[in-house]
This record gives C-alpha cells, structure tokens and sequence, in this order.
C-alpha cells in the first residue's frame, strides 16, 4: 500500500495546531493526529506505519497514528535519521536516538551549530561561523570559517561549502 503525509498549521479559533494526514494514494485518509501548540518542521516516515515528527520543542514516534514515545527538547535545530537513529541537534546538543526512543550518545559543543548533513553514517555539523564532521561520534575535522557559512553538502567523496559568493570543496 502506497501511503503519502501531509502536515498543516491552523491558526483559527486563537489556537495553534499542527497536523498530519495520512493518505492512501486515491485520496483515504489513513489517519489524522493533532499537536496542539505545536509547529511541525520535520516529519517522515521510517517505514511504512511509523512516522518520525520533530516539532518545534519535541520528537515524536509514531504508529499507525498512536504516539509510541516523545521527548521534549528546547531550541530544537535539525534532525538527521539513518538506517538505524535518529540525530537531533538542539541548543548545543547532538543526540542520537534509537527507534524504540533509547537515548544513545549525547555530545555538547562549545560553538553554535544549527544545521546536520548526514553521509555514509557520518555527521557533519553546521553553523555560521564553525563546521565539523563526526564518525562515530567522534570529531574527524573542525574548522572555523572567515567569512558566513550558508549551507553544506556531500558531492562524493567532497564537502562543498557554500558561502554568499562562492563554493569551497574539501576532499572528504
């Protein structure tokens, strides 16, 4: 069964919810469940029935539309998943997740990342001013840049850096 989500925010009536809507491919919907006070940034499916949802200040698991587990975090950033964890930046944490909602490596950074691109199970860590890759959880470069970083990417075995005015690329 080919199954597809959407998720919306409703501002009416004074309130803010956030919603998703699981539907099969024809227009059924599967099913529907509310965050009340709560903005979705980031939702996907891990398989078929269970569906990874980052909000604003928390990570949801879910089945078939039942909440399995929820951590609530502060300054939630960006999330990357792989075959077998989730990864969440928040403030100026990393941590990584299991499934089944098992926190694993917690690490904290003393400089300010705001973004994950993930490769081959390895981390890289973003943010204005700094970049670090992470293998296993252990930091393989870092660097502090001169000039603003806007955003980072894998191209093979090469980060490419992107700055307002030009691209750096770094064998990998």
């Amino acid at each position: 069964k080919t199954v597809y989500l959407i998720s919306n925010l409703n501002l009416e009536d004074k309130e803010m919810k956030s919603q998703i809507q699981v539907f099969k491919i024809g227009g059924e919907i599967l099913y529907e469940k509310e965050f009340k006070n709560e903005i979705i940034l980031y939702s996907n499916f891990v398989n078929k029935d269970e569906i990874i949802i980052m909000t604003d200040n928390s990570l949801y698991y879910l089945n078939y539309g039942n909440i399995l587990w929820k951590k609530s975090f502060q300054l939630v950033k960006d999330i990357y998943i792989d075959k077998r964890n989730i990864h969440l930046l928040y403030g100026n944490t990393l941590e990584k997740i299991s499934f089944k909602g098992n926190v694993g490596k917690e690490t904290s950074f003393s400089e300010e990342y705001k973004n994950i691109v993930g490769y081959d199970n390895n981390i890289i860590l973003y943010g204005d001013e700094y970049i670090m890759g992470l293998k296993d959880g252990r930091k393989v470069f870092k660097f502090k840049s001169e000039d603003t970083i806007i955003g980072a990417m894998i191209d093979g075995k090469n980060l490419v850096i992107v700055y307002k005015d030009r691209l750096d690329i770094r064998s990998l």
